[in-house]
């Protein structure tokens, strides 16, 4: 028996608040906006602001290179400006996925569900100008069969 516990907002809902749940940083943390989840010596330790410093150093991001999230081999971004791509780096290649142009910021990159093989967790503005929030969270399926290599 497993305990799969699935942590998210209603599609219609944003005040504000970017988190949604926890994606993985490394074989022992994980994140959630800025803040890093560790476990070191049994103990869970939080380090609030250092997820980007840490992707930099730990995987080689440039400054506009936001990271989503490391699992399987594959760490994954996005850069400053070009919300609609997310990258991933593997093997010492890179690859383009092409999402939406709806998607304002991705937020975090998890393993797929039997529709695809990851799930992009992303901001984006609704599909039709009458909503009653100006952005909304979406979840943003992804195969791998779908991405490019890049130059």
């Amino acid at each position: 028996m497993t305990n799969d516990y699935i942590c998210s907002l209603p599609n219609n809902f944003f005040n504000g608040w970017n988190s949604c749940g926890l994606f993985s940083f490394d074989d022992h943390s994980a994140f959630a906006d800025s803040t890093v989840f560790r476990v070191e010596n049994g103990h869970l330790r939080i380090y609030q602001g250092k997820k980007q410093e840490w992707a930099q150093k730990q995987y080689g991001l440039k400054v506009d290179e936001i990271f989503l999230g490391a699992f399987g081999g594959n760490t994954f971004f996005w850069k400053e400006n070009q919300p609609q791509y997310v990258f991933y780096i593997s093997q010492s290649h890179t690859y383009r996925f092409k999402t939406h142009s709806r998607v304002t910021e991705p937020l975090g990159m998890s393993r797929g569900e039997p529709k695809g093989d990851l799930a992009l967790r992303a901001v984006v503005k609704p599909k039709s100008w009458f909503y009653p929030s100006p952005r909304t969270f979406e979840w943003i399926i992804l195969n791998f069969k779908d991405a490019q290599l890049v130059g």
